[in-house]
């Protein structure tokens, strides 16, 4: 009985670690591609103006996917959202964050971020009162239908107000610098996933939320703040002499606290969007990308940390030359 065992036990391992090492691979293409991608849209865009039209493109289709993934997760869990109010109200709150940057370069006057995100605010409760509004023409009998309302208004908040503020992020500084402050974002809160990943698959052993999210652990946690923290610095630090060679870097110590609190925040967006899936029965939003599930389980950090790095850039801004 022994011998067979201990055979079959190797003969696991053994097939075992070329999987691992197969689905980190496939984690590392598709990053590298998804960035570069990125990364391509976003000097052209910068090229085309301060109207930003491929950020207006990019960030409509990511809001239609998401919604996607949204709806049909809800279905799996018994929750019937209607697709046409939900993906025309999500694409208007999206679409708000261009109306300042607009109405800005038509009138040739200098662009203002609070009365920007005034308008994304005013917008996105005139859609809350419009759901209220479809929720009363659908009702036939008591239900789901406040059940449905809840959902519909995740959905508006979780996609469409919080991609908004990603946007708002492009103008809030300087034209000029939009990509270099919103590419820190994303620096950020993705190099905090890599060092979770790192950290965790090296070092982690005790659980951080084994019933919400098995596969996060402590070392996990550490991870995502020390990588944030680290690519937050290099990005802030050697980014801004790409784009004007005149241009100060950022203070350490801002960029620093910056990365972290984006880190922290990372993790939490990342559990929060756990809980939507793990509440309604799944494991991934989609299988739209291999080894890294569909677009909420790649966007779930960067939305969660997306506000708190608006307010970062806006009342508590870096002293720095970016103009």
């Amino acid at each position: 009985m022994t011998g067979p065992t201990v055979h079959v036990s190797g003969e696991t391992q053994q097939t075992t670690a070329p999987r691992q090492s197969r689905g980190l691979l496939k984690r590392i293409f598709v990053s590298i591609a998804v960035i570069t991608t990125l990364i391509m849209v976003f000097v052209t865009d910068h090229a085309m103006g301060v109207s930003a039209p491929l950020l207006l493109v990019v960030g409509l289709s990511l809001g239609y996917g998401s919604t996607r993934e949204m709806i049909r997760l809800f279905g799996n869990g018994g929750v019937t959202i209607s697709p046409k109010v939900i993906h025309s109200l999500v694409a208007a709150v999206i679409a708000s964050a261009w109306v300042m940057p607009l109405l800005s370069l038509m009138n040739s006057s200098a662009y203002n971020p609070v009365t920007s995100m005034a308008v994304t605010s005013s917008l996105f409760l005139v859609c809350l009162l419009v759901l209220f509004a479809s929720s009363t023409h659908r009702y036939h009998h008591p239900g789901q239908n406040l059940t449905v309302l809840a959902a519909e208004t995740l959905c508006l908040i979780y996609i469409g107000l919080l991609l908004s503020t990603i946007a708002q992020l492009r103008w809030v500084v300087s034209p000029r610098a939009g990509y270099l402050v919103l590419t820190s974002l994303i620096i950020a809160t993705k190099g905090g996933d890599i060092g979770a990943y790192v950290f965790g698959r090296i070092l982690g052993k005790e659980k951080m939320t084994p019933r919400l999210s098995p596969a996060k652990t402590w070392w996990g946690f550490r991870g995502a703040l020390v990588g944030s923290t680290l690519f937050s610095v290099l990005w802030l630090s050697f980014a801004p002499c790409l784009v004007d060679p005149n241009w100060q870097r950022c203070p350490l110590v801002w960029s620093a606290v910056y990365g972290l609190l984006l880190g922290l925040l990372g993790v939490i967006g990342d559990l929060f969007e756990s809980l939507i899936k793990r509440d309604l029965g799944q494991k991934d939003s989609s299988k739209l990308m291999p080894g890294l599930g569909g677009l909420l389980d790649i966007l779930d950090s960067v939305l969660y940390a997306a506000p708190v790095a608006l307010i970062a850039w806006l009342f508590f801004p870096p002293a720095v030359n970016w103009f």
